[in-house]
């Protein structure tokens, strides 16, 4: 059902759903645009409210236009249909929620019901306390889909698509005219032509004009906007019924909180109303508790008086609501609105500071402090000076306090200042003596303050720093401050969190929160949260952290401080990138800079922004955007930073080493300072490694680097940081000839991978596993003991590419096609495939299609009966029988007959195949995975394979890359391929010097991993040592990549030049005198290269007449 609700300040109604089965369905966020907006909107809310199809809702009393109901059905994926929950209780109407509360009640909804939608009337008129909750709802990017109205050419929120609904034209005008629901309308109404000409030409007549008794009992409502009848009416004295019914005769329409009278009638009322009438409502106003809609009317009546008089309360009432928006405004009106006297002006303008500060506008804030001090007011220096230290801006704030009284405020912010600049004694000094004059004199705030300062100077000590805030609690227990005591305790919390002693950082923090909850305290409470959120973050609890930066993020909405509540987010947005969560990450990052107040925000917080940017568009691979983001974070920082700036730097000459300037991002590297915390030192390493891989490619060259920055992660105790330079480590191992040490490396690299993967939260795994960091990961995989997909060596990003294809498409019924060369490892993903799948108990059947003509293929796929041909003895059971349950798998397809194709398409449609001479039709369950190395698209396209059959066989295509493709899988492969020869012949193993590996890899190998294993199989047979040398390796000259002669050789069989027996003798021979040359005559290496014993190819070469090519194969063989 649909539930009501007021939001903030701007009373908007909200209509909340329960949508089951929406899980799978992308977040909307639309707005309804035009004439016709709010009335489809109300009528799409009330057929969800009312349990109807969404696509019938129109709001125009009959069956909805065509483009309009396209429209309806198109947003029906975002509106509940069915049986529904309630989500929200409805407020009483008239009823002003506090902000807190309805956030408590809307967030608590949204938990429980996480698949919703939000139904928003006139979302460009809301206020900014409405967007700023309906942006805090969907801050990760997983809150409720949103559907609104809004003016045309109406500002939208970020994120909003605004979406026209169709007026009526000619054609949807036609339709509804012949609908029968509009024909009963009308009918009544137009007895003849006649009336029907008169009527349609009839001139629009204007709205009656109201009686001037109606106009007056309306007026009020005009000037209020939106009001409840019956508070109105107890207010004035009226009769409820009676003044309803004069509201309803003017116009006005039920809305949540009342009736509301809107449009050119409601706009001419109000500017009817005299000053009179306007101070009376005004007064009403006040007194239904509308501040924000008195304020502004008893300053059109030009009764300042009241304004002046009511201002302040006003802004008091507001913030308590949450509604820092309109206080702001009711303040300025009333400073900008007359001449003030100096006292009244000077005490409004320190209320709108304070409302400012409050609501973390701290630039505004400090905007308007600065009014107050050009105008004389030297007690506003100490607040423009916490302002501007708030801001990040120390010289500013050291020259706000020229000229200030020497007060304990002032003691205190200079002490603070000391401490900003690093002059801890300083600091340390002011504020002992600061506390011990506080005390003397009785002030416990600036005393507690004072001791505040006092401690943290000692943050980097924890033990001296635990005795201080010790001493800092125990005195604000005293004092009976529990805000304080609740400061004290979260301090202690983050010297540990610094000394890395985190559980007691957590016991401590956890104590803090719940002081500062008894003492109704939000900012205590979020900071607690924000530091235990860093906690759970250190240790890698990324669940909790990320439950415990929402709950700080909750707080810091409702206080509204943006610079905490931007920081906060983007921390939250840093645990989404290292997760890889990249598009939760970015949402993050809008969010903190939308809510935190963009260009507003203070420069250090702007700079946090666009570092996380930056970060996310580096493992997003878009380099410029990177750049960009980091040059913007430069531009931001302050001289007080160098963390911050190391953080740039780093990410700047990352940016560079992606656009390929490499010698930028030396530079910048050679720019960093040589003292750095470790995990910063381990970036660099990292980075450097990377800049030498670049310069110099994979020799193993950045080897220092990448030991440099593991034991920098190791000290710094990242183990993302850790993981990265492994894999670093790894990669520069192997590549410098060290494999057993990169052996062990990749070992221990996965081994972290996988307790890190363990700890992430469910809906994060996916994005975890596609992280860049996992690719590189992945390529070294096949050098340890954990085998990939299948047991297929390699690493190379197009051999995972097809691996990461197969292995989804395993545990499927579809039907795959594995396309590649000869030699390229189909038939060992047919396995990996059929044992990944539910059929894998079933059996796995293989048929080369290529080796046996149409009449024995038929045979062997489909089976026989007795007496069938000639030499049909018995039945016999075909291959789809034989695979019943299991797999079939069919190579080389591209090698059937027309023939051949018409009957296997007939089988995979129907899933019945009839045996050779037989008349039964046989069900069969079986999944079909077929092979070809031919080009299967240019024989469709030339009439030769059939192209229904084609697309049946294409369901999922796998393309395994040739060898050439695999960048560094050469070596891999190579000593896989040597441990399983050495295994099979009972040898110790042989290895391959780098100048026998660099060989390899300059070949093209045309036959592809089988060629290589034959290479490998005669080289380690004549290698003269343990240790494979570039001459033992005969490889033909030549870097042809393709299959000798295959096409040829089809055409040749296709024309009828030469018969199968003869085309099969000749490759024969072809095969032989190939592998006598280039083992340069030796038989019994050519028998090991092409796989036959020395005396069969002994006999074949004499009975090809290739015996003159043996002369020194008799010698060589038996050494």
């Amino acid at each position: 059902m649909g539930v009501r609700v007021v939001v903030g300040e701007a009373r908007r109604r909200l209509f909340a759903a329960l949508l089951r089965g929406l899980e799978e369905r992308p977040r909307r966020r639309i707005a309804l645009t035009g004439p016709d907006a709010e009335a489809f909107l109300d009528a799409l809310a009330e057929a969800a409210a009312a349990r109807h199809p969404v696509a019938r809702a129109s709001g125009m009393g009959a069956r909805p236009h065509g483009p309009l109901r396209a429209l309806a059905r198109e947003l029906a994926s975002a509106l509940p249909t069915g049986p529904r929950e309630a989500l929200l209780a409805a407020l009483a109407p008239g009823e002003r929620p506090r902000r807190r509360r309805l956030h408590e009640t809307l967030r608590a909804a949204f938990e429980a019901c996480p698949r919703a939608v939000l139904v928003v009337p006139d979302l460009d008129r809301a206020d900014a306390e409405t967007r700023a909750l309906l942006g805090a709802l969907a801050s990760d990017g997983a809150g409720p889909a949103l559907l609104a109205s809004a003016s045309a050419g109406g500002a939208l929120p970020a994120g909003v698509t605004p979406r026209p609904v169709p007026c009526l034209d000619a054609d949807a005008l036609r339709e509804l005219l012949a609908h029968p629901d509009t024909v009963a309308r009308l009918a009544p109404r137009l007895r003849s032509v006649a009336t029907f000409a008169r009527w349609s030409s009839a001139p629009v007549a204007p709205a009656p004009e109201l009686p001037p008794a109606l106009r007056a009992e309306a007026r009020p409502l005009a000037l209020l906007g939106r009001a409840d009848v019956r508070a109105v009416a107890r207010a004035l004295g009226r009769d409820p019924a009676a003044l309803r019914h004069a509201w309803e005769r003017c116009g006005a329409r039920p809305a949540p909180g009342g009736f509301v009278l809107s449009g050119q009638r409601a706009d001419a009322l109000a500017a009817e109303a005299s000053p009179a009438e306007r101070a009376e409502v005004a007064l009403l106003a006040w007194a239904l508790g509308r501040p924000e809609r008195a304020i502004p009317l008893w300053l059109e009546a030009g009764a300042f008086t009241d304004a002046r008089a009511h201002a302040e309360e006003a802004a008091r009432l507001l913030v308590v609501e949450g509604a820092h928006g309109e206080a702001e405004r009711v303040l300025v009106a009333v400073l900008e609105s007359t001449d003030l006297p100096e006292a009244d002006a000077r005490r409004l303008r320190r209320v709108l500071v304070a409302l400012l500060e409050d609501a973390g506008e701290l630039a505004r804030a400090a905007a308007q402090a600065t009014a107050l001090v050009e105008a004389g007011d030297d007690d506003a220096r100490p607040v423009l000076a916490r302002l501007r230290i708030a801001t990040g801006e120390p010289l500013r704030a050291e020259a706000a306090l020229e000229g200030a009284p020497a007060t304990l405020e002032v003691g205190a912010l200079r002490a603070e200042l000391a401490y900003q600049r690093g002059a801890l004694a300083e600091a340390e000094t002011h504020a002992h003596a600061l506390a011990a004059k506080a005390q003397a004199e009785g002030e416990a705030e600036a005393e507690l303050t004072a001791l505040q300062t006092h401690a943290k100077s000692q943050l980097d000590d924890m033990a001296e720093a635990r005795r201080r805030f010790d001493r800092y609690a125990a005195r604000a227990r005293a004092l009976g401050s529990a805000r304080h005591e609740a400061l004290a305790l979260g301090g202690r919390g983050v010297a540990a969190i610094r000394a890395r002693a985190l559980d007691d950082a957590e016991r401590d923090l956890r104590r803090a929160a719940a002081l500062a909850e008894e003492a109704d305290d939000p900012k205590g409470r979020a900071l607690a949260w924000h530091n235990l959120a860093v906690v759970a973050h250190l240790r890698h609890r990324w669940g909790d952290a990320r439950e415990a930066y929402e709950e700080a993020l909750r707080w810091l909405r409702l206080l509204g401080h943006r610079a905490s509540l931007a920081r906060c987010a983007y921390n939250l947005g840093e645990l989404y990138e290292r997760l890889g969560a990249l598009d939760r990450a970015r949402a993050v990052a809008r969010l903190g800079t939308e809510v935190g107040g963009g260009a507003t925000l203070p420069p250090a917080a702007q700079a946090e922004g666009w570092v996380l940017r930056g970060r996310v568009e580096l493992q997003a691979r878009d380099a410029p955007a990177a750049e960009a983001a980091f040059e913007e974070a430069a531009e931001h920082l302050g001289v007080l930073d160098p963390s911050r700036r190391a953080a740039v730097a780093l990410g700047r000459a990352r940016a560079a080493m992606a656009l390929g300037a490499l010698d930028d991002a030396e530079a910048l590297l050679g720019a960093l300072p040589a003292e750095l915390p470790d995990a910063q030192q381990a970036e660099a390493a990292l980075a450097r490694a990377e800049l030498v891989r670049l310069r110099h490619g994979r020799l193993g060259r950045e080897l220092p680097h990448a030991e440099r920055a593991l034991k920098a992660a190791e000290r710094a105790g990242d183990p993302h940081l850790e993981l990265e330079a492994l894999v670093v480590l790894a990669d520069a191992l192997g590549a410098g000839g060290g494999a057993a040490a990169a052996e062990a490396l990749w070992a221990r690299a996965r081994s972290l991978d996988a307790e890190l993967a363990a700890t992430v939260p469910d809906d994060l795994r996916e994005a975890f596993a596609a992280r860049p960091l996992r690719r590189r990961l992945e390529r070294g995989r096949a050098l340890g003991p954990a085998p990939r997909f299948g047991g297929i060596v390699g690493g190379s990003p197009a051999l995972l590419d097809a691996l990461e294809v197969a292995e989804r498409v395993a545990p499927t019924t579809c039907t795959v096609l594995l396309r590649g060369e000869s030699g390229t490892g189909k038939e060992l993903v047919a396995e990996a495939i059929h044992r990944a799948s539910p059929r894998r108990r079933g059996p796995l059947v293989r048929v080369n299609c290529a080796a046996l003509v149409d009449t024995l293929l038929a045979s062997e796929l489909f089976g026989h009966e007795k007496g069938a041909f000639t030499g049909a003895t018995s039945r016999r059971r075909g291959r789809f029988e034989l695979a019943e349950g299991g797999t079939l798998f069919l190579d080389e397809i591209g090698d059937i007959s027309p023939k051949m194709q018409a009957a296997l398409l007939r089988v995979l449609q129907e899933k019945r195949i009839e045996r050779v001479g037989g008349t039964e039709s046989i069900d069969v369950d079986v999944r079909v995975i077929a092979a070809t190395h031919r080009d299967l698209e240019e024989l469709v396209a030339e009439g030769v394979f059939r192209e229904d059959l084609y697309y049946r066989l294409d369901e999922v295509s796998v393309r395994l890359p040739p060898l050439r493709e695999r960048e560094g899988d050469v070596p891999l492969l190579a000593r896989h391929l040597l441990a399983r020869i050495a295994e099979e012949r009972g040898e110790p193993i042989r290895r391959l010097t780098p100048e026998a590996v660099a060989k390899l890899e300059a070949h093209a190998w045309p036959g592809n991993v089988r060629q290589l294993e034959n290479a490998l199989k005669a080289a380690s047979l004549f290698a003269a040592s343990g240790a494979i040398e570039p001459g033992d390796l005969t490889l033909p000259a030549g870097p042809s990549a393709t299959p000798s002669g295959e096409p040829d050789d089809y055409a040749r069989l296709r024309a009828g030049e030469l018969t199968m027996k003869e085309l099969k003798k000749e490759l024969e021979r072809r095969c032989i005198a190939q592998a006598l040359e280039e083992s340069a005559g030796n038989v019994t290496k050519a028998a090991e290269l092409i796989g036959m014993t020395r005396p069969r190819l002994s006999q074949l070469a004499k009975a090809y007449g290739l015996r003159g090519d043996e002369k020194t194969g008799s010698q060589g063989g038996e050494a």
